[in-house]
């Protein structure tokens, strides 16, 4: 089946096939379509489909049985190269990493909203695919645009305000949510690029960056995603390249009136990003899970590691670009690893 869209991974693409519109409102808001003229091996072939959602094969083990974004129940079941993320009644994926092919099915009456979890997990499969690693961190380019800083927290401490000022101080922006890793082959260190969705910013975000006015209709959700078009009238947006990490921040919430910076030893910093990147289940890791383990602890062993504590208000957020901006230069010069032997 020739594919509708074509998304770029930089190294390959995930090839989608399927309705235009389902393809464009779910990954449209993740991936850049490739259009270079450079052809790209494929990473992996999705199809969407309209129907009846499939469960497991009968000898598929249950990985894993819990709640997905929306709070609606979700199962992962595995039974050798393949394995099935199922949303009773509403989609199933269906994931053969060996053949790198996957079938999406979502109920004639579901909403394309919710089948983005498991199209994620699809989209995670193809860059774990190409060696790659998908983790929840923001990536900003120092001032030179020579590397990244790597900006990692929970949901909901903040990242995204954090990550708007240190932009609007000079830091371009790549993403505010997802980014992908991999070994740099030339050097003793690492290489990352973002996923160029547009942020999704809280009324309180505004209150604290009163640039953002302006940007979004506030009249109806706490909640609104910003387009990045809009985003860069006030402040730079990095191109959609790959670059090397020069520092690894763990964002926490700071006293004081002003951000701080403070080197984080090797094994609070790996603990900081395995618990908000790998998932456990009652079989254990599974492959991907070891795979984003082997990749953080590499990470962290290569990379200066720092905690950044960002009080709240507008003063701390100030001073985070500063300390920010100082701490990225200073470990791009003299890049060491955080210790993890």
């Amino acid at each position: 089946m020739t594919p509708n869209a074509r998304y770029d991974l930089l190294s390959a693409t995930l090839d989608v096939s399927g309705p235009p519109d389902w393809a464009t409102t779910i990954f449209g808001g993740l991936l850049l379509r490739h259009n270079r003229e450079k052809e790209l091996p494929v990473a992996m072939t999705l199809s969407l489909w309209r129907g009846v959602p499939i469960g497991p094969d009968a000898d598929a083990t249950l990985l894993h049985e819990g709640s997905g974004q929306d709070g609606k129940s979700v199962t992962v079941h595995e039974s050798g190269s393949v394995m099935w993320y199922v949303r009773p009644d509403l989609a199933s994926l269906r994931l053969d990493t060996a053949m790198r092919t996957a079938d999406l099915i979502l109920a004639e009456n579901a909403k394309l909203s919710e089948s983005f979890d498991l199209s994620v997990h699809a989209m995670d499969a193809a860059i774990a695919a190409t060696g790659q690693t998908l983790v929840h961190a923001a990536c900003l380019a120092d001032r030179d645009g020579r590397s990244f800083g790597l900006v990692f927290a929970p949901s909901g401490t903040g990242k995204t305000t954090t990550t708007l000022a240190l932009a609007h101080a000079g830091y371009a922006m790549a993403n505010d949510d997802a980014a992908v890793l991999s070994a740099n082959p030339d050097e003793n260190g690492f290489l990352v690029w973002g996923l160029a969705r547009d942020p999704n910013v809280h009324r309180k975000t505004v209150e604290m960056l009163p640039w953002l006015a302006g940007t979004a209709d506030w009249s109806k959700r706490e909640e609104r995603a910003v387009p990045l078009e809009l985003l860069a009238e006030h402040m730079p947006i990095s191109p959609h390249v790959i670059r090397p990490v020069g520092a690894v921040f763990s964002l926490a919430r700071g006293t004081g009136s002003e951000a701080e910076v403070r080197a984080l030893p090797a094994a609070e910093a790996l603990a900081r990003l395995v618990s908000d990147n790998v998932r456990h289940s009652a079989g254990g890791l599974g492959a991907r899970d070891l795979a984003a383990l082997d990749c953080l602890t590499e990470l962290i062993r290569k990379t200066p590691a720092y905690e950044l504590l960002v009080p709240e208000g507008q003063a701390g957020l100030v001073s985070a670009a500063k300390v920010f901006g100082e701490t990225l230069a200073q470990a791009t010069l003299t890049p060491s690893g955080s210790g993890i032997g």
